[in-house]
């Protein structure tokens, strides 16, 4: 395997895992602030990068398959005999990857907690609302208001 190849491979990589860390940490204060819209601009950049990652990745596994380092069993000890370069870059994609994917993770969660909140807050509302004025929320009448004396009965 031509070893700079891969090595610049990895390194675009590299490159495109960092912005993407930058764009999930973005998004992680577009949640803490509930921002809708940016939340969902960062959604469409993920994508990109995500689609962006994708290719770079199968370039560098079909630079592997072309040397015949496909397989765990081969890539490992052709990763070993690498020059030093070659293994803290992989080290370095590893390291990425697992900590994209704990911020990810994160980010999912702490999205999913703060729908569950507004939604509460939405069916709190809407539950407050339904006495307002007598008015249900859809404009009936309540069916808390009213009583058995007609108007100008009195």
């Amino acid at each position: 395997m031509d070893v700079a190849v891969f090595l610049a491979s990895c390194q675009s990589e590299m490159a495109l895992l960092e912005t993407l860390q930058v764009t999930l940490q973005q998004e992680q204060q577009a949640i803490l602030r509930m921002d809708a819209f940016q939340i969902e601009e960062l959604a469409q950049q993920k994508m990109q990068q995500l689609t962006q990652l994708s290719v770079l990745r199968a370039q560098r596994l079909a630079l592997q398959q072309a040397a015949g380092l496909a397989q765990q069993d081969d890539w490992l000890p052709w990763l070993q005999q690498a020059p030093g370069e070659v293994q803290q870059c992989w080290q370095a994609l590893e390291l990425a990857l697992l900590r994209l994917k704990a911020l990810n993770d994160l980010n999912a969660s702490m999205a999913d907690e703060r729908m569950r909140f507004a939604t509460a807050v939405i069916d709190s509302l809407r539950s407050a609302m339904q006495g307002v004025d007598g008015y249900g929320r859809h404009g009936t009448l309540s069916s808390g208001v009213g009583g058995s004396r007609r108007l100008g009965s009195a």
